[in-house]
């Protein structure tokens, strides 16, 4: 897993040098926007129990019906009303790649 996420940062522009946009902080679940001129990533981690999450991608100014791939799973998300939604188990990431 290590080795994965070493290379996804080496290959990401908004990872290594993107600016950053605090998107949900709560006590379990952190989720951010790193951005660059040529891509837009949104990570999330959880450090509680499996849970679902509502990632709000209004304030990273994504409309509804925007694609996400993980980068890590190649599962999508949509969102929809403003929203991500994704359920990412105890101690795990993703890395959402916006698709345009």
């Amino acid at each position: 897993m290590h080795r994965r996420l070493n290379a996804l940062r080496r290959q990401s522009a908004a990872l290594k040098q993107g600016g950053f946009q605090l998107l949900l902080a709560e006590v379990e679940v952190l989720a951010f926007l790193r951005e660059s001129t040529d891509e837009k990533i949104i990570v999330v981690g959880n450090r509680g129990t499996d849970q679902t999450v509502f990632i709000p991608c209004w304030m990273a100014g994504l409309a509804d019906g925007t694609r996400l791939i993980d980068a890590l799973s190649e599962r999508e998300v949509v969102v929809g009303s403003g929203k991500a939604s994704l359920s990412p188990a105890h101690g795990q990431a993703a890395y959402l790649r916006v698709q345009t």
